[in-house]
């Protein structure tokens, strides 16, 4: 439709927008306001007087008159046609929602979505190294850089042509380490860490210093009395080596370890893990840097299923079955991603420095001043953010849910349903196929719903046969490779 003469091109046009009343306010709002503004222009919104809430569930009069006038272009005739304005009612609580909640004492709380929990992935302490001891907190003096290191961790086997080959990870983001190392018993093993990261003439890696494996358990989290871990053993190390890959530009650094995990004196590591359970394992990897007087640090927890000698492992998945990925080589690792932050040196030992690195203390249970105030309401913990963000997050649903439903409702009050006039570029593409297909000489058939019962057709049953000696034994091949983390346990045939 062509617009009128009240919308030419070049002239300005002056409309009136009238604010009248809000009915359905609850009484839990102790004044509300409304803003309204176009959908492109957040930051021009036009806001009425606030007025206050007698709770009495009538309406409330904002009666606010706003005269707005623009120029007159191709886009604000376009925008009058498609897009609305947005309209807006915010208030003020009587008494937020969440202050009950906020007490320590809070018995009833919901558990916030998983996606806004924090990571399950166990993050350990570097496990203390033999050779340099208890180390010094980190100085936090000025932070002269900061660089992102990803770090691959494989766990290589011998093989029988005398090569160590990377043993098969199953991956899974349900499992705890993000990963799950299939080992034999019985057969030596290393531990390959290779460091990308671009290159920077800031970091230059001079050698591995020492790599320690300690706290083996059978349980993501480790135990409290750490320092008292018996379980930790120094690898003896081979000389670490710049790589350089063809077509990469980046920066590698590896370096492998013999890992004798007899060594370790732990029932876990020597006998073949029971059905269900997973062995945990931390290392720590100390490397020397050119120009720097503290040992980078990186710790990594593993976990691990050991097989027997001579089981065959493959995934316990049949997604990475049928597809093949555990056949890869780059598979087979795990991946970590961290941050290695260069400080100045010389404020190290500064007594500012010094002050600033006191632990910070508890206190809790200490008085303050004033709480008898507060008539024994504390602070909860963390959980309340949680809670205040699962809270805006339904707002901002019902605010989608809401501007879904008025456009909705406004394409049908003009009409736009019943007769289609699209607008948006994506509209008109799937109009123009949609023409496409329906000219085409070759239709699409579109079979007959499930659940709709089809008197006319009826699908033959497949009819059962004897399996011949090859097919049997190619299927029972199968059962034996997807059961194989059953272990040494034998299935009887049918």
């Amino acid at each position: 439709q062509e617009p009128g003469e009240h919308l030419q091109p070049g002239k300005e046009f002056t409309f009136r927008v009238t604010v009248l009343q809000a009915t359905g306010i609850a009484a839990e709002y102790a004044d509300i306001f409304c803003q309204f503004n176009f959908l492109h222009r957040h930051e021009e919104a036009f806001s009425t007087e606030p007025v206050k809430n007698s709770g009495s569930g009538a309406p409330l009069g904002f009666y606010h008159v706003q005269n707005i006038t623009v120029p007159v272009t191709k886009s604000f005739i376009e925008y009058l046609k498609t897009q609305p304005i947005v309209f807006k009612v915010f208030g003020h609580y009587q008494h937020h929602p969440l202050h009950k909640d906020a007490k320590q004492d809070c018995q009833i709380t919901r558990p916030p979505p998983r996606r806004m929990l924090p990571p399950s992935i166990p993050i350990s302490q570097p496990v203390r190294s033999p050779k340099f001891g208890p180390l010094p907190c980190p100085p936090s003096s000025t932070v002269l850089a900061k660089h992102d290191v990803l770090v691959w961790f494989e766990i290589c086997e011998l093989a029988p042509n005398g090569e160590y080959v990377p043993a098969v990870v199953d991956h899974s983001d349900d499992l705890p380490c993000r990963g799950l190392f299939l080992l034999h018993q019985g057969i030596q093993r290393r531990i390959r860490i290779t460091i990308v990261h671009e290159p920077t003439p800031e970091v230059k890696w001079k050698d591995i210093r020492e790599l320690v494996v300690g706290r083996i358990r059978n349980q993501p989290e480790p135990a409290d009395d750490e320092d008292s871990d018996s379980c930790v053993l120094s690898l003896g190390l081979f000389p670490g080596e710049v790589l350089e890959v063809p077509g990469d530009d980046r920066s590698f650094f590896r370096f492998e370890a013999a890992w004798d995990s007899s060594l370790h004196n732990s029932a876990l590591l020597n006998r073949v893990t029971q059905t269900g359970e997973q062995i945990y394992i931390t290392l720590s990897a100390y490397l020397e840097l050119d120009n720097c007087a503290r040992p980078a640090i990186i710790t990594k927890d593993l976990s691990m299923i050991i097989y027997g000698r001579d089981a065959r492992t493959g995934p316990r998945s049949l997604k990475h079955l049928f597809s093949g990925q555990y056949r890869n080589p780059e598979a087979n690792r795990l991946s970590g991603v961290y941050e290695l932050s260069l400080r100045r040196a010389s404020e190290a030992g500064s007594p500012g420095v010094q002050r600033r690195q006191r632990r910070v203390l508890d206190t809790s249970s200490t008085y303050v001043r004033g709480e008898e105030n507060l008539h024994g309401w504390r602070p909860r913990g963390d959980s309340l953010i949680f809670d205040h963000q699962w809270e805006l997050e339904k707002l901002t649903r019902l605010e989608e849910v809401g501007r879904v439903r008025h456009l909705l409702l406004l394409r049908e009050r003009l009409g736009m349903d019943t007769t289609p006039n699209p607008t948006t570029k994506t509209e008109k593409d799937v109009c123009n196929l949609a023409q496409r297909a329906s000219a085409s000489p070759v239709h699409m058939v579109i079979p007959p719903s499930p659940q709709t019962p089809v008197k006319d057709q009826q699908t033959p049953a497949m009819a059962e046969r004897d399996l011949s000696a090859r097919e049997s034994e190619l299927v029972w091949k199968c059962v034996k490779l997807i059961q194989g983390r059953i272990g040494n346990k034998e299935l009887g045939a049918d």
